[in-house]
């Protein structure tokens, strides 16, 4: 016969059994799903790596840009001052030789009245004539000059306007 004390144990021993089972299925389902979770944030890690790599190109390609263009602007505006500086130059120079050769052209005229009645042979029209030549040639001098001004404007305006101290602000006669 059999021993009533092994049936007992026996159904004790089921319930244990099914509880192992129950807590080792629960244990696989759980690693199963941590292991899919793991699975998924590596992707998402893989992403978002991948994010950040191509912001970092872009990023950098932005800054070399950046930087090419403050270069740019700053050549730019040496450029700018460099030819202000010279247009300067060429107006002040254009001004004093406008202003050499009218003074040329007085200094002769007058010396040419003062020998007049050493050189009777030097005809009064001649004179005359020669007197027309200068005054016309101080109108057109004077009006270079003013047109010379004009354009100094124009090229300073951008730094501040001219300055009347400068000599070609001033009307040569």
């Amino acid at each position: 016969m059999s021993d009533p004390h092994d049936d007992e144990s026996e159904r004790h021993v089921a319930p244990l059994d099914e509880a192992r089972d129950k807590v080792a299925r629960s244990i696989a389902n759980a690693l199963g799903d941590i292991a899919s979770s793991m699975d998924d944030l590596r992707v998402r890690i893989d992403r978002a790596a991948a994010a950040i790599h191509t912001a970092l190109i872009v990023s950098a390609s932005e800054l070399e840009i950046t930087a090419l263009f403050v270069r740019a602007q700053e050549f730019i505006d040496r450029a700018l001052l460099d030819a202000r500086r010279q247009a300067a130059e060429v107006l002040t120079e254009a001004h004093a030789e406008a202003e050499w050769i009218v003074a040329e052209g007085h200094r002769r005229t007058r010396q040419l009245i003062a020998e007049a009645p050493l050189a009777a042979f030097v005809p009064a029209e001649a004179v005359q004539q020669l007197e027309r030549t200068i005054e016309s040639f101080s109108q057109s001098n004077s009006e270079l000059t003013n047109e010379l001004a004009h354009l100094h404007s124009g090229l300073t305006s951008g730094a501040g306007g001219t300055n009347p101290s400068e000599p070609w602000n001033e009307t040569c006669v």
